[in-house]
């Protein structure tokens, strides 16, 4: 009985998710789904597969005659005595069998056709490197794995990829300020002297005090950054941007401050915070985002903030983001450059839940499976362009 449910559980799991990538779940369907792939790093690793180029490519040739169906008809009478088939492998056919059949089929089609085979690439994710600038004009590099002291006075030490911050012995006025910078394709988490928490995205800088000392606490970002602030009500917290300042009370927040980004966005998770701009404030409630565009217009608006920070746990979150955004971080990330072949892509918009750790040419072909748009890599230029397929997928 045990083998029969598992049977019959893995062709509902294949075929809800060829019908999630094909638009065709509902929103019961779609958060049914959410939950299995959260249940299990497996489950996760099952979708990327079934939705890979190379296993897809393997369905078609297998359901060749455009007549899917038939061959899943004649299919189930034979897995259905053969309950010893992988669980896997059945969740990968009956997901097959409604990609194929909603639009996936003939975009593979087309592009095994005349055009050659995209090469391999080995454009790699970010890792964790940085480099300390002491404000002497002391440069120190920071690399995986790295462990101890940075300066004689061990004020500042790696330990298991983490960087800590204490308070310098020297006099403040003999101690000038420190920063850290993560290059394109870098990340650094940190912990500053009052104990608050900082995970460093890809290209950012980060400029704080050897000593926390008088009525604030001021750091100055330029990038992006995810911030857990110790709370400490007699010296508030302050980030300083080029286009706002964020007065923390204690809390945790996402910021983007990026100076090629058409905004700046900080997104509160928990806690409280208010955006200046200027001499205007704005006070942020958990679940809010301030939106600082480059003329100083401010937008408030709603979002999962939870999700805006998930990159620091390895996972890239789009929800309804202009192409030009999305692409934007992953240029950083991946350090690559990014071209569109016509501006209107740039105003796309895109939702998913994308792996930051995989390799550049895995994520993008997760990308295209779900837009109507391609991807062409020439070494470390990205070029994109639209396509035509015969469906566009959710």
């Amino acid at each position: 009985m045990k083998n029969k449910n598992n049977f019959y559980d893995a062709i509902r799991k294949g075929l809800l998710i060829g019908r999630f990538f094909t638009g065709q779940t509902t929103e019961a369907e779609k958060n049914l789904l959410k939950r299995w792939r959260k249940a299990s790093e497996r489950h996760e690793s099952l979708l990327e597969e079934i939705v890979s180029p190379e296993n897809l490519r393997e369905n078609v040739k297998r359901y060749d005659s455009l007549n899917a169906e038939k061959e899943w008809q004649i299919l189930q009478p034979r897995l259905k005595h053969h309950a010893s088939i992988p669980y896997r492998r059945i969740v990968s056919i009956a997901a097959a069998v409604v990609l194929c059949t909603g639009g996936i089929y003939l975009w593979l089609l087309s592009n095994q056709g005349d055009q050659a085979p995209r090469e391999a690439t080995s454009i790699l994710p970010g890792t964790f490197q940085a480099t300390l600038y002491t404000g002497d004009g002391t440069a120190i590099p920071i690399r995986k794995d790295m462990t101890g002291a940075l300066l004689q006075d061990s004020s500042i030490v790696i330990e298991k990829n983490l960087l800590i911050h204490r308070a310098s012995s020297a006099p403040q006025e003999e101690v000038a300020d420190r920063m850290i910078v993560t290059p394109r394709g870098g990340e650094l988490p940190v912990v500053l002297a009052d104990g608050t928490r900082v995970w460093l995205n890809s290209d950012t800088r980060l400029t704080f005090p050897a000593i926390f000392s008088g009525k604030e606490r001021v750091v100055t970002l330029y990038g992006g950054a995810y911030f857990e602030v110790a709370e400490n009500k007699e010296m508030p917290f302050i980030v300083k941007t080029a286009r706002s300042r964020v007065q923390v009370y204690g809390t945790a927040f996402n910021m983007s401050a990026y100076s090629n980004d058409s905004r700046q966005k900080t997104a509160l998770e928990k806690g409280s915070i208010s955006v200046w701009v200027g001499d205007n404030e704005y006070r942020l409630y958990p679940n809010e985002q301030a939106e600082v565009w480059a003329d100083g217009e401010v937008a408030i608006v709603p979002v999962d903030a939870k999700k805006q920070g998930t990159w620091r746990k390895g996972k890239f979150v789009f929800e309804n983001e202009r192409l030009e955004e999305i692409m934007n971080q992953l240029a950083r990330w991946y350090d690559v450059k990014i071209v569109f072949a016509n501006a209107r892509l740039m105003q796309l918009h895109f939702s998913g839940e994308l792996n930051r750790y995989n390799d550049l040419e895995r994520l993008l072909s997760m990308i295209e499976l779900t837009t109507h748009i391609g991807f062409k890599i020439d070494g470390t230029t990205i070029i994109i362009y639209s396509q035509s397929i015969t469906k566009t997928m959710y």
